[in-house]
C-alpha cells in the first residue's frame, strides 16, 4: 500500500513539472538598452556592423539587411544613399529603415512641411525614426510605423537651398540612443531595440534585443 501511494506521489509529481514546462509566462516588457533579464534575448554585434560608401564614384548606394530573431525571415533593411560626385553644385545623402515582414519602427512625424519646392530640397514626408534613450520603454514610448522611415537625409544646391532630415546625424556616441521596434510572432508582438551611431560619417550597429515569453 505504502509502495502504490509512493508511486502515485511520484507520478502526480511528474504529471505537474510536465505541466509547468508548457506554461509560457508573458515578458514584463524591455527597456531600451537592456541587455540582461527574464525573456531578453541580446545580441551584441562584435565587431558592429558598419553602414557606408566607401566609393560614391563607382556605388551611390548600400543595404544593411538583419534578421533579429534568426528566424529565417529578414526584419528589416537599412539603406544608404549617396549623391554621384559629379553633380557640381548640388548633393546629399540618406539613411532609412525599411521594416521587413510586418516589422514596426518606433517614429515621429516628419516635422518639415513644403515649404522648399526645388529638387533635391523637397522633404520625403517619411516619418522619423525616433531616438530612445537608456531605459525608455519600447512599448510605452513609441508610435508605430510599418512603412520606410528616415534616419537622417541631407540635401543642397550652393547658393540656393539646402535640408536636413532626422534625428539621427547627431547620435555619435555608443550606448545611448536606441531605435524601437515591434516583431510580429505568432499571433504576439515581440518589442525591442537596435543601437546604431555614427563616427566620422560611418553609421554603426552595435546589437540588438527583444523580449519574449519564458518558462520559469
Amino acid at each position: 500500500m505504502k509502495a502504490n501511494l509512493t508511486l502515485l506521489l511520484l507520478c502526480l509529481f511528474l504529471l505537474l513539472a510536465a505541466c509547468r514546462e508548457d506554461i509560457m509566462i508573458e515578458p514584463a516588457g524591455i527597456t531600451a538598452g537592456q541587455t540582461i533579464g527574464k525573456g531578453i534575448v541580446y545580441v551584441d554585434l562584435n565587431p558592429d556592423i558598419g553602414i557606408f560608401l566607401p566609393n560614391l564614384w563607382i556605388k551611390q548606394d548600400t543595404t544593411i539587411t538583419i534578421d533579429i530573431d534568426q528566424d529565417s525571415i529578414d526584419d528589416c533593411t537599412f539603406r544608404m544613399t549617396g549623391s554621384y560626385p559629379g553633380m557640381m553644385g548640388s548633393g546629399g545623402g540618406s539613411l532609412t529603415l525599411i521594416p521587413l515582414a510586418g516589422t514596426g519602427l518606433c517614429t515621429v512625424p516628419s516635422a518639415w512641411s513644403d515649404t522648399l519646392l526645388q529638387s533635391p530640397c523637397t522633404t520625403t514626408k517619411l516619418d522619423w525614426v525616433d531616438t530612445l534613450s537608456m531605459a525608455d520603454s519600447v512599448w510605452a514610448s513609441c508610435r508605430w510605423t510599418a512603412g520606410e522611415a528616415m534616419l537622417y537625409r541631407s540635401a543642397w544646391i550652393m547658393s540656393y537651398c539646402s535640408l536636413d532630415e532626422g534625428f539621427w546625424p547627431s547620435v555619435t556616441g555608443t550606448n545611448q540612443w536606441f531605435i524601437g521596434f515591434r516583431l510580429p510572432k505568432e499571433k504576439r508582438s515581440y518589442f525591442g531595440w537596435i543601437g546604431l551611431y555614427r563616427n566620422a560619417g560611418v553609421y554603426k550597429i552595435t546589437g540588438y534585443a527583444y523580449a519574449m515569453e519564458y518558462r520559469e
